[in-house]
């Protein structure tokens, strides 16, 4: 038990000398009981306190039910507000206990002010104080070198944004470095990592910001190619060539490293808002910071809106989601004010000091308002504006004597269209021109917009911002043709979002169109900069050439960054864009362009099985037969075949493979002949056909130098290839495992992980790590394959490939069942397989079905192994995937034998699976058929006829000592021998 007499959970503490849980100076009742369980809990925080310890604790020498603690947990949760659904405080472990999963401070001082802040909250701001002081304990662990990644949740007008505003000025004193970057609702998803490289812009920007610029071009100079604020052309063209070839994950590893770099001695604060319109990627660099595990001083702070990520789909609430499991975050989900905070604002607002009115007003206004605290700033807006809150000589005053005219509008909204209705018309058609330039803007863009100065209209901004009506001051910024320009923001998404939905849809839309043009002329042969901005512009003005123009350009900005969710968002714009242009030779084939270049990033997030993928390659195979292009057509039939060859539907992969062969003599011969020799011998590996696959795969590893094939990348990554030199490498392994030579496959593995690593090629580094776990299976170490298997796991979730995220956990299924754990190994191998299918991708399947067949047997559940035999056999009949066709056979034989001794079936399943493994040279199938025959005939009797067939055998083998099946085979050697 502990000495310290508070234990602090933010907003609420335990007394534990007067055992009370306190909120604030609000006592919370609890039972007796149950405030003994909370302050177990919350003794004992991060581990599992099983129900029977709860109950030996705290119901010790009393024989009580299991139910009690179940009963107190629920008054807990209660008392604070917790959801089980989504616990801020006790999750429940399934089926064994309770975790308590917030951070607890111990301590006696109840005036915690985290890294020397003021208890006190700034003026205007109610309510936060819980909020205020859990974000400033986090600074005080950012400080001392622990990361911090906080999220902050809640609607719209909820005060996030307040939030942040108080905390940056609460902190200022403290935090050298605070770089704020916004997420925008028109762009966040097509500009990768906008918010964060804004963040960085404005860091270096900053009193400091040399030593920031320093850092970033000496450790990410790719992230300082994107910010072209910072550099002038000549560095810029540098830093271009020099990173041309920086994929993915060297970015998220140059960040990480630069972030350690800057907080190696002062404390970074990284304030990124409204991620519920994030990029996938800016997402994906957040996962990756909190999961560092190098100690740092820094804190990244990211808000969100809950709903708005279920209503649009958003990712953001999972990946917090999976970044809570593993204790990498923290999330704190701002309330509604309570009606003592709404009284607080009033009386501050109103310098209600001494005055009887404010707590009849706050509670009035809590009650129409239920603490919104948007709500609650415009509500008292309108009374003011309409004269029943007045100022007279110093003092206001409530001019009427019921509270009855404090109704409000049910819906904000409302009141905003009543505050736009009551300004000028100049100052709503710059209100209107300045939404459709975005939620922060330059007065460049209204001017434009509007056809009117540039001096009027900073005028009038100016003058509305000076109101504090709808637009806060920004700071000025250059246009690279020389323009300078005031820019402002709306005070709050809202107000842009009412004012923008005002605009009639032709006026919208011509509103967008000069906006486009405008930006266009001004950044000139740098208008690739701000092409996903100028794409959007054109689209919404109805210009659909540039509009495809520049979405086009906007994928290609995504893919040097290696944000492939958000290039396939604005490649398919593109395409939209471009059929609606009228029909010509022309038209069709920057459409095949563009359906082949949609293929790419599809097959990286969604699988080569996924049918998105097979539209892109269809369409695309369709325009070219049309326009009988004979260049772009090789593309399409790589293209097809990985999309045939995912699925499973290996004859058919075979023939685009044989007829894309066809082309080599005569089109791209190199290219193309090393693209169809490599898709023969991945065809080939899968149908069983070792020695063929072994000669392609051998002839594409000898002839393939990248830098001569760097032209035709793209047919390599239309294939799902990744890069030959790793694909050969993993598929060489498999052969190699088949064929006996089990040392040699682990060289061939280290030597894919190596060109893997080599090229910090996301794709490629998972690919490799899984074949390495699977050729650990093969060699039968289940520990090596368990620790594989999570590391292909954390890669697959880190960077979005569902369908080795699948394979990872069927293997680390196989893997638990193999040391024992048969439920939960089973169960998480039906769970990979789901995942795996789940994308589309066939290809693999019977690998997957023999491992939970495997499982099956191995927790002696013969029924349900015979049953997943059974659909493996028939998926390998339908698809011509007989790479393991002797392992299926032999395990069925194997559950035969054991579900009825005597079995003939068994018998000739054994012998037909030895003939088939003997004939494809799969030495490796054929120990393992052999050890199980002679197993069988040792039973029966036949000891010279097994010891016969398994020396043969054993003999063969010339390496792979230690490992499973040779293991097993010579120890029932030794066994016979006794």
């Amino acid at each position: 038990m502990s000495s310290d007499p508070i234990l602090r959970f933010p907003p609420f503490e335990i007394d534990l000398a007067g055992e009370r849980l306190m909120r604030g100076t609000e006592t919370i009742r609890l039972r007796p009981k149950t405030f003994a369980v909370l302050r177990y809990l919350a003794e004992h925080p991060g581990r599992m306190v099983s129900r029977q310890e709860l109950l030996s604790a705290v119901w010790p020498d009393v024989h009580v039910g299991d139910g009690l603690p179940k009963d107190s947990v629920l008054e807990i949760r209660r008392a604070l507000g917790d959801d089980p659904r989504t616990p801020r405080f006790i999750e429940t472990v399934h089926a064994r206990g309770y975790r308590f999963v917030a951070t607890v401070d111990r301590g006696a001082d109840r005036g915690h002010d985290g890294a020397g802040l003021p208890a006190e909250p700034p003026p205007g701001i109610v309510g936060r104080d819980a909020e205020l002081e859990r974000l400033a304990i986090s600074l005080d662990r950012a400080a001392s070198g622990t990361r911090q990644v906080v999220f902050v949740s809640g609607e719209a007008g909820i005060g996030k944004t307040t939030l942040l505003d108080a905390f940056r000025r609460r902190c200022a004193a403290e935090v050298d470095r605070y770089g704020y970057g916004q997420c925008i609702e028109h762009f966040g998803n097509a500009e990768p990592y906008m918010p964060v490289l804004e963040a960085l812009v404005r860091l270096a920007r900053a009193s400091d910001g040399t030593r920031v610029r320093s850092v970033l071009r000496e450790r990410a100079p790719s992230w300082l190619a994107q910010m072209p604020a910072l550099v002038n052309d000549s560095e810029r063209q540098a830093l271009a060539q020099a990173t041309a070839t920086t994929t993915r994950a060297r970015m998220l590893r140059e960040l990480g490293d630069a972030l350690d770099a800057l907080t190696a001695d002062r404390t970074l604060v990284l304030a990124l808002e409204d991620l519920h319109w994030s990029d996938h990627s800016t997402l994906e660099l957040l996962s990756a910071l909190a999961r560092r595990p190098e100690r740092a001083r820094l804190m990244v702070i990211g808000t969100y809106r809950p709903l708005e990520c279920l209503a649009n789909g958003h990712p953001v609430r999972a990946v917090i989601q999976e970044l809570r499991l593993h204790r990498h975050c923290e999330e704190m989900r701002l309330p509604t004010l309570a009606e003592e905070d709404v009284q607080r604002y009033v009386a501050w607002r109103f310098d209600g000091a001494g005055q009887a009115w404010p707590g009849a007003v706050g509670r009035a206004i809590h009650r129409r308002t239920e603490g919104s605290p948007l709500f609650m700033v415009q509500v008292i807006d309108a009374l003011v504006a309409r004269g029943v809150l007045t100022r007279t000589d110093e003092r206001w005053d409530l001019t009427t004597a019921t509270l009855g005219s404090l109704e409000a509008p049910v819906d904000v909204r409302q009141m905003i269209e009543r505050q736009l209705d009551h300004l000028a018309e100049e100052d709503q058609r710059a209100l209107e021109a300045a939404s459709v330039a975005g939620t922060e803007f330059s007065c460049a863009a209204v001017a434009a917009a509007l056809d009117r100065s540039l001096d009027a209209v900073e005028a009038r901004c100016a003058a509305l911002a000076r109101r504090e009506q709808f637009l806060a001051r920004g700071d000025s910024a250059e246009w690279p043709d020389g323009t300078i320009a005031a820019r402002h923001r709306f005070v709050h998404t809202l107000h842009r979002d009412v004012v923008y939905e005002r605009i009639p849809a032709a006026r919208r839309a011509e509103l967008h169109r000069r906006i486009g043009e405008r930006e266009e002329r001004a950044y000139g042969p740098k208008a690739h900069e701000v092409a996903a901005e100028l794409a959007d512009h054109f689209e919404r003005g109805g210009d659909h050439e540039r509009a495809a123009r520049y979405h086009r350009q906007a994928a290609q900005n995504a893919l040097t960054r290696h944000a492939y969710h958000e290039a396939a968002d604005q490649l398919t714009r593109a395409i939209a864009s471009l059929r609606t242009l009228p029909e010509s030779d022309e038209r069709d084939g920057e459409e095949i362009e563009l359906q082949l270049a949609l293929a790419m990033p599809l097959l990286a997030t969604r699988s080569e099985g996924a049918p998105e993928v097979e539209q892109a390659l269809a369409r695309a195979h369709q325009l070219c037969e049309r326009l009988g292009d004979p260049f772009r057509l090789p593309l399409t039939l790589l293209g097809q075949w990985g999309l045939r060859f995912a699925r499973g539907e290996l004859r058919t992969a075979r023939e685009l493979a044989t007829q894309l062969l066809a082309h080599a003599p005569t089109r791209r011969p190199r290219a193309v002949l090393l693209g169809a020799r490599l898709a023969l011998g991945l065809t080939a590996t899968y149908e069983g056909d070792l020695e063929a696959a072994q000669d392609h795969l051998q002839h594409v590893s000898s002839a393939y130098d990248p830098e001569r094939a760097r032209p035709y990348r793209a047919l390599f990554d239309l294939a799902g290839l990744i890069e030959p030199r790793v694909t050969c490498a993993v598929y060489g392994a498999i052969l190699s495992c088949m064929r006996g030579q089990l040392d040699r496959a682990l060289a061939e593995i280290e030597t894919g992980r190596r060109v893997a690593d080599e090229l910090a090629n996301a794709y490629a580094q998972v690919t490799a790590s899984a074949f390495g776990a699977m050729v650990h299976e093969s060699r039968r170490e289940p520990a090596a394959v368990a620790e594989r298997a999570v590391e292909v796991l954390a890669l697959a979730r880190q960077h979005g490939f569902p369908q080795w995220a699948g394979l990872a956990m069927a293997l680390r299924g196989w893997a638990l069942a193999a040391q024992g754990q048969h439920e939960a190994g089973l169960a998480e191998l039906r769970e990979g397989l789901e995942t795996w299918r789940g994308t589309g991708t066939e290809i693999g399947r019977t690998y997957l079905l023999s491992l939970l067949a495997d499982a099956h047997g191995r927790a002696g559940d013969v029924e349900r192994a015979l049953a997943v035999l059974d659909e493996a056999i028939v998926a390998m009949d339908q698809s011509g995937e007989r790479l393991l066709e002797a392992e299926l056979l032999r395990l069925r034989g194997e559950m035969l034998d054991t579900r009825e001794p005597d079995s003939a079936e068994a018998e000739r399943c054994l012998r037909d699976a030895l003939a088939i493994a003997r004939r494809r040279g799969a030495r490796l199938l054929e120990l393992r058929v052999a050890t199980s025959l002679a197993r069988r005939w040792i039973g029966r009797a036949q000891r010279a006829k097994a010891r016969r067939l398994l020396t043969g055998v054993c003999s063969t083998f010339t390496e792979g000592a230690g490992t499973g099946d040779l293991e097993a085979a010579r120890a029932l050697l030794r066994d016979d021998d006794s």
